[in-house]
């Protein structure tokens, strides 16, 4: 043990004069070897971490050193949930009512045709859905505006007009933004709700297509 701490103080005396180490553990303490014999060792500190000197019996003794690690135990990360979202916002559910809240006179060409398209309409009413269109200065026969579109029409004269709200089944306000500016848009909303509307079966979307007349002939 004398000359483990004699050995040490050399050892520590050279360190000293390229980087000045501290005792880690001034008190030696006792480590099994590998050829199952007892050592002694003690602990140097230095810059680049902490170095072990050991001591075995002979003559002279054996001294080895160890350059002692740190293990950082890994923190688990998250376990499995199978349930990650426990309540889940429940998706809309149809058939859907789209209300279309306008100033009438200001409604376009191309949005009259939308709302108007009998391919839409068609595809709608098969659905089960409803379109109802509206001008934002409706009332009924009270003069007061509709009790079940009260809630659209205020926040159509807040937001803007024109604009479409889309109700689910259970009454719930599942979309409410502008109002589509032609039967592409519109057809395209509906989709988001997964209603499919399919082309117009004529080939005059402009409605200024030329119609020539058909004759038969009786013999």
């Amino acid at each position: 043990m004398r000359i483990l701490i004699f050995v040490v103080a050399l050892l520590g005396f050279s360190l000293a004069r390229a980087d000045t180490p501290r005792l880690a553990n001034q008190v030696p303490f006792q480590v099994p070897l590998n050829d199952g014999h007892i050592g002694s060792a003690v602990l140097l500190a230095g810059s680049d971490g902490q170095v072990m000197v050991v001591a075995a019996e002979g003559n002279p003794p054996v001294l080895s050193l160890y350059h002692v690690v740190t293990l950082v135990q890994p923190t688990p990360g998250p376990g499995p949930n199978p349930n990650p979202n426990p309540n889940p916002t429940p998706l809309p559910q149809g058939p859907f009512t789209v209300i279309w809240i306008e100033e009438s006179a200001d409604r376009t060409p191309d949005q009259a045709k939308a709302i108007t398209d009998s391919v839409i309409r068609e595809t709608l009413k098969k659905a089960g859905w409803k379109l109802r269109v509206a001008d934002v200065d409706v009332v009924d026969e009270s003069g007061s505006t509709p009790e079940d579109l009260a809630p659209m029409v205020e926040a159509a004269k807040r937001l803007g007009v024109p604009r479409v709200f889309v109700i689910d089944a259970k009454g719930a306000e599942v979309f409410n933004g502008k109002a589509p500016q032609n039967r592409d848009e519109f057809v395209a909303l509906l989709r988001r709700f997964g209603l499919v509307v399919s082309s117009p079966s004529n080939q005059c979307s402009s409605g200024n297509c030329v119609v020539y007349p058909r004759f038969r002939i009786f013999r």
